[in-house]
């Protein structure tokens, strides 16, 4: 796997992450906001890649 194969992966990825917004609403993170930016980048793997950043260090914020 390379890096013209990033925008396909996070594509095929993004059904779990709104699955993943939908379940973490209660905590307002704003992750449907970060899905969208994600959507918004597929054609630019470096805004891909820190929109991806964004969603997981809103993600790892839960974690003690």
């Amino acid at each position: 796997m390379g890096s013209g194969d990033y925008p396909r992966l996070i594509e095929q990825l993004l059904p779990a992450f709104r699955e993943t917004a939908g379940a973490l609403r209660s905590e307002n993170l704003g992750l449907e906001a970060d899905i969208a930016a994600l959507e918004a980048a597929l054609a630019s793997p470096a805004a891909l890649q820190k929109a991806h950043r964004g969603f997981l260090l809103k993600l790892q914020s839960l974690v003690p």
